[in-house]
C-alpha cells in the first residue's frame, strides 16, 4: 500500500534513485488487495462488534485481550517493567487527573481532530466556530449526536470518569458577564481541576478506568497491561477498500467502508471517494501510529501537517451552569506553527556521510 501511494502521489527524482514509477502503483495495490482479501476470507478475524453500545464497543476494542479483531499486538501484563514485567504505561501518562506527578493529559488532541468525527446521520462533525462562542452552551449540545467513536477517543468537558465528571473550565462569567479566573464565587472554583491550558481535549483510546494512577511516585507507573494493537482487522478493511478504489473497484471499496462504518454507529456511504477513504483511517485508526505515516505516502503531509492548530476553551456561567466558549487559535503559540517542507519526504543523507563518500548525493532540498 505505502509503495503504491508512493508511486501514485509522489515523483521520481535523481535519475530514478529517489522515488517509485508511476506505472508500478497498480501492481503494489493489487498486491494489497489480494494480502487484505486473504485475511477477510479467511474467517479467522471479524470486527470486534460485542457490545450493544457502540462508546462502549469501539473502547472495548483496545482493551478486551485477544478479541477477533487482533492479528498483530505487543503483549503487555500489569507487572511493573522495572521489576521485570511487561507493563507500560499509557494510563498514568494520558489519564486525566488525579495522578501521583498532578499531571496526567500528556497527550492531547487539537480541535480540528475532533471536528473530523462526523454526525451519527453522516453529517459533517465541523463547529460552526463564530456560532459556538456566541451564548451559552451545554457539552451535550456541543457535542450532540456525534460519531460514537468520537466519545471513545477522546475526553472533555463533562466526560465521566471514575464516576465523576472531568472539569476543564478556565473562569467564572458572572451575572454581569464579566470573567472571574482566580478565586471562587458561591462555592465554584475559578478553574476545574483539569489541565486548562491544553486544548481542552484528552486521549481516551487505551485507557482503563480500573488501572490506579496515583503509583507513580514510587515508579508504579507503568503497569498499564493493554495490549498495543499493531495490525488489526479495521486497518485490513480500509486497506482493501483504498487499494480496491486505486484499482477502480468502487464498489468492493464501498462495503469494506461501510462494514467500518456499521460497526462505529454511524449512516452508510451511498458512494465512496479517495476523501472518504482517507477520511475514515483518519477517524478509526486515531492515535494508533498510521496518521503521520499516511499523509506522507499520500503526499499531502506539507498541508496537512503545515497548519496553526487549535483548542477549546469552557467558561463556567454562574447563573446557568452552562458554558461561554472560546476556541483558542495557534494553540501551540504564532512561532511554534508546525512546518513539513517538501524536501521532508525524504530523510537528508547529512553533510556527514556525503562528505565521506564522493559518490553519495543529497536527498532533494537538502543541498
Amino acid at each position: 500500500m505505502y509503495a503504491g501511494s508512493i508511486a501514485e502521489f509522489g515523483s521520481v527524482q535523481l535519475d530514478g534513485v529517489v522515488g517509485i514509477p508511476a506505472d508500478k502503483a497498480n501492481t503494489y495495490y493489487q498486491e494489497a488487495y489480494d494480502a487484505s482479501n486473504v485475511i477477510m476470507t479467511s474467517g479467522k478475524y471479524a470486527l470486534y462488534n460485542n457490545d450493544a453500545n457502540k462508546v462502549t464497543n469501539f473502547r472495548n476494542l483496545f482493551l478486551v485481550k485477544g478479541n477477533s479483531e487482533a492479528i498483530f499486538v505487543k503483549q503487555h501484563d500489569n507487572v511493573n517493567e522495572f521489576t521485570g514485567g511487561n507493563g507500560w504505561s499509557i494510563d498514568f501518562f494520558n489519564c486525566p487527573r488525579p495522578q501521583a506527578w498532578g499531571r496526567g493529559l500528556y497527550d492531547q488532541a487539537y480541535l480540528e481532530l475532533a471536528e473530523t468525527f462526523e454526525h451519527v446521520d453522516g453529517t459533517p462533525g465541523t463547529l460552526d466556530r463564530n456560532a459556538i462562542q456566541q451564548g451559552l452552551w451545554t457539552t451535550d449540545s456541543l457535542w450532540a449526536n456525534k460519531d460514537p467513536r468520537f466519545f471513545a477517543t477522546f475526553y472533555t468537558q463533562n466526560t465521566v470518569w471514575k464516576g465523576n465528571k472531568l472539569d476543564f473550565h478556565r473562569g467564572l462569567r458572572l451575572a454581569d458577564g464579566t470573567i472571574q479566573t482566580d478565586g471562587s464565587v458561591n462555592g465554584l472554583l475559578a478553574n476545574g481541576d483539569q489541565d486548562y491550558e491544553g486544548t481542552g481535549i484528552g486521549v481516551l483510546k487505551y485507557l482503563d478506568e480500573t488501572h490506579d494512577n496515583m503509583a507513580g511516585a514510587n515508579s508504579g507507573w507503568p503497569t498499564s497491561s493493554q495490549d498495543w494493537q499493531i495490525f488489526r482487522y479495521g486497518e485490513v478493511l480500509l486497506n482493501y477498500a483504498e487499494a480496491a478504489f486505486e484499482l477502480g473497484r468502487s464498489a468492493d471499496a464501498l462495503n469494506a467502508i461501510n462494514q467500518i462504518r456499521n460497526r462505529a454507529g454511524i449512516a452508510p456511504l451511498s458512494a465512496v471517494t479517495r476523501d472518504n477513504i482517507h477520511h475514515e483511517r483518519r477517524v478509526e485508526l486515531a492515535f494508533e501510529g498510521h496518521r503521520y505515516w499516511d499523509v506522507r505516502r499520500w503526499r499531502t503531509a506539507v498541508t496537512d501537517l503545515s497548519q496553526s492548530w487549535s483548542g477549546i476553551r469552557y467558561i463556567l456561567d454562574v447563573q446557568t451552569g452552562k458554558y461561554q466558549l472560546q476556541v483558542v487559535n495557534n494553540i501551540d503559540g504564532a512561532s511554534n506553527v508546525p512546518q513539513f517542507r517538501q524536501e521532508n519526504y525524504y530523510f537528508p543523507l547529512t553533510i556527514a556521510r556525503t562528505s565521506n563518500n564522493p559518490k553519495l548525493v543529497e536527498n532533494p532540498g537538502y543541498n
